[in-house]
């Protein structure tokens, strides 16, 4: 069994197939062969699609972003939902775009390229130019992500930009000298309500630092 298909087998538990496709709308013998692991017509590894994923994590009321993190679509640093994740793509990609040097956007493209084919993605909508502004251009390219329904596909983009981001050193949650004194007093409130937040390199949505500040006041409350 792959790993997913054995974790779905322990949350099916007694139930049986046809219980679960009566929960789900997954055909018997889909669920069958993903528990397996393999396709039975051509005997290759068998990983089943994140719609899949989203209709058995209602089914075993078990959260879809665990099911796709164990599938492989996303790794622990990408662990988000969708909108999250819209939201990272576009930071890096504002980030990396508005960046002087052009060597950080070649990058970028040919690795966006490559994503394309390698997804089959058609680029239709996709048309940026050189008179257009960087913001512009990202504005479109952020857009064209957003609207494409493939979470595998938005995943690798995110990590191809976190690539280039690191390779170039284009961001930094802190400034590269800090003295003991900066350090020393500081309020922590204005470090989370900056513009773009970082915690050992991940970049925060505004859903997880309104958690963050829940906690905060939680912590301080008690």
């Amino acid at each position: 069994m792959t790993r997913i298909g054995d974790f779905l087998r322990e949350l099916r538990g007694k139930r049986s197939l046809r219980d679960i496709q009566k929960l789900s709308g997954v055909s018997y013998t889909y669920l069958r062969s993903i528990e397996k692991g393999v396709d039975p017509r051509s005997g290759n590894e068998i990983i089943p699609t994140p719609d899949t994923l989203k209709k058995l994590s209602k089914a075993y009321n078990h959260p879809y972003n665990e099911l796709m993190l164990l599938a492989g679509y996303w790794d622990d640093d990408d662990f988000l939902e969708p909108i999250q994740l819209d939201e990272a793509i576009n930071y890096y990609i504002f980030k990396i775009l508005s960046n002087d040097s052009q060597e950080v956007r070649d990058d970028f493209f040919e690795s966006l390229i490559k994503l394309l084919a390698n997804f089959g993605v058609e680029p239709t909508s996709l048309e940026i130019s050189s008179s257009q502004s960087k913001e512009d251009q990202a504005k479109v390219i952020s857009q064209f992500i957003s609207n494409v329904p493939n979470l595998r596909f938005k995943s690798m983009v995110l990590s191809e930009l976190k690539r280039v981001a690191t390779k170039f050193q284009i961001w930094s949650p802190l400034p590269e000298k800090i003295t003991n004194n900066e350090l020393a007093s500081f309020d922590l409130d204005q470090v989370i309500n900056a513009d773009n937040v970082f915690y050992k390199g991940q970049h925060l949505s505004s859903q997880q630092i309104n958690l963050l500040r829940a906690y905060l006041d939680a912590l301080l409350n008690n």
